[in-house]
């Protein structure tokens, strides 16, 4: 049989991943596609379809990063071959201090992405020497708006 007329098919897309920023890319705002770094960002949604439930995981996600735990360390990331004091680990994009120290496992209920930076672009200097990866864990952030529209409509 033929077909009659013509047939419609409606495609509807997400965002696209490429043009995404991340908050660990750097200060231009230029999007993932235009920067020259390898950021892999694991989102809130693919931790909870893959039953991520702790950050460690959600970072090892992203290629290239791997985790392991010490007694003294519990959250070791390793990237690309670089472990330990050579890699940044930060909250919301800021530097809290030596990875070994600051580092610890936690839910990742509240994150809205892990964003693994690395390769030969992510090299950035910090307090006098250089770091060869970062992991940012962001945070979700609460919407006043909705909180607001809640409370009246309460």
């Amino acid at each position: 049989m033929g077909l009659r007329g013509h047939e419609h098919i409606k495609v509807k897309a997400r965002t696209d991943a490429l043009a995404r920023q991340s908050e660990i890319g750097g200060r231009l705002g230029l999007s993932l596609q235009h920067n020259p770094a390898t950021i892999d960002v694991v989102s809130h949604d693919l931790m909870a379809s893959r039953g991520y439930m702790k950050s460690t995981d959600a970072a090892a996600a992203a290629p290239g990063v791997t985790w392991g735990g010490a007694p003294g360390n519990p959250s070791q990331f390793v990237v690309r071959g670089f472990l330990s004091n050579q890699i940044n680990v930060l909250r919301d994009g800021i530097y809290l201090g030596p990875s070994t120290m600051v580092t610890r496992p936690f839910n990742s209920f509240n994150l809205d992405s892990m964003q693994v930076m690395q390769g030969p672009a992510s090299q950035r200097p910090l307090r006098k020497t250089w770091r060869r990866g970062l992991i940012s864990a962001e945070h979700r952030r609460m919407d006043m708006w909705k909180v607001q529209r809640r409370i009246v409509m309460t």
